[in-house]
């Protein structure tokens, strides 16, 4: 049976994995980020298995009365699990709207470790 070596982050875009040292590319590592930041938002409470807690669940607040309160509960429980399981990144401006059957939601945020602005755009239907 094989074993898997722990992953250290050794210093900006340079991961240590198995003893060796791999080199991630600036783009690499906003990709990652923005992926990280997509499974974060998208992610069920509960729905994995060792860490519960995990996620936003954006499809929970689908069908919720759209008011100021449940934006601040949204927005709320993204920077919560954002500080907590995403890399470093600073939060510039969250806006969140529903129109009929559809939740948007748009993070514009800055990779600390490269300094890249960026942003995302998640969209949930029913």
């Amino acid at each position: 049976m094989p074993t898997f070596a722990p992953i250290i982050v050794a210093g900006e875009g340079l991961v240590l994995e198995g003893g060796s040292i791999k080199s991630f590319s600036e783009d690499d590592i906003n990709d990652l980020v923005k992926q990280n930041i997509k499974m974060i938002l998208l992610t069920c409470p509960g729905e994995r298995m060792m860490i519960t807690n995990f996620g936003v669940g954006l499809r929970n607040y689908l069908f919720e009365q759209p008011t100021p309160r449940l934006f601040n509960e949204i927005k709320s429980r993204a920077k919560s699990q954002l500080s907590q399981y995403s890399p470093p990144i600073s939060i510039k401006n969250m806006e969140i709207s529903f129109q009929e059957e559809t939740l948007y939601f748009k993070l514009d945020y800055i990779v600390n470790l490269t300094k890249v602005h960026d942003s995302i755009e998640v969209e949930v239907t029913a």
